[in-house]
C-alpha cells in the first residue's frame, strides 16, 4: 500500500513539474484597468459598447482584455499592462474571409466539416491578418488558423465554441 502511495505521489509531482502554469483570468471593472490601458482602448475603439473586462495572469505576465461590440461586430482586444495594444479577434462571417482561405477550407468541407464561427485575428507582433475557423466535424470541434494566403498555420481539437 505504501509503495502505491509513493508511486502516486511521484506521478503527481512529475505532472506538477512538467505541466505549464495555467493562465488565471479574473473579471475586472473599468476602474481596475491601468489608465494607459483605458486610454489605448478608448483611442483604438471609439464608440465601442464594452461588454466586459478581464485581467489574465500567466507565466508571461499580466494582460488586460476588453470584450465589446464595435459597429455591430463582436471584438475581443488584448492590451499589455502599460497600455500597448497586443491584438484583437473580430468575429466575421465566413463569406468575408479571403478567397485563398475559403479555397483551403474546401478540403475540410469535403470531409464533413462545417463552420461554426469565424474570426479575423490581428496581432501587433505579426504583419498581416490571420483567420480562425472553428469547424464542427464528425469527430468534434476543430480550431483552424489560416494566413490570408490560405496556408494553415495552426490546428487543434476544441471542446466548445466560445
Amino acid at each position: 500500500m505504501n509503495a502505491t502511495f509513493r508511486m502516486l505521489g511521484s506521478v503527481l509531482l512529475l505532472v506538477s513539474l512538467t505541466t505549464p502554469a495555467l493562465a488565471k483570468e479574473v473579471t475586472v471593472r473599468r476602474s481596475d484597468l491601468p489608465p494607459a490601458v483605458a486610454a489605448t482602448l478608448d483611442q483604438r475603439y471609439p464608440g465601442a459598447q464594452v461588454l466586459g473586462y478581464s485581467r489574465e495572469t500567466d507565466r508571461d505576465g499580466v494582460r488586460y482584455e476588453a470584450e465589446m461590440r464595435v459597429r455591430g461586430q463582436h471584438v475581443d482586444a488584448l492590451f499589455g499592462p502599460r497600455g500597448k495594444w497586443l491584438g484583437d479577434e473580430t468575429e466575421i462571417r465566413f463569406a468575408d474571409v479571403p478567397a485563398p482561405v475559403k479555397k483551403a477550407f474546401e478540403w475540410y468541407t469535403a470531409r464533413g466539416y462545417h463552420v461554426e464561427k469565424t474570426e479575423k485575428l490581428a496581432d501587433a507582433t505579426r504583419k498581416g491578418l490571420r483567420y480562425e475557423v472553428l469547424a464542427r466535424a464528425p469527430g468534434g470541434l476543430r480550431e483552424l488558423v489560416f494566413e490570408a494566403s490560405g496556408k494553415l498555420v495552426h490546428s487543434e481539437a476544441r471542446t466548445q465554441v466560445d
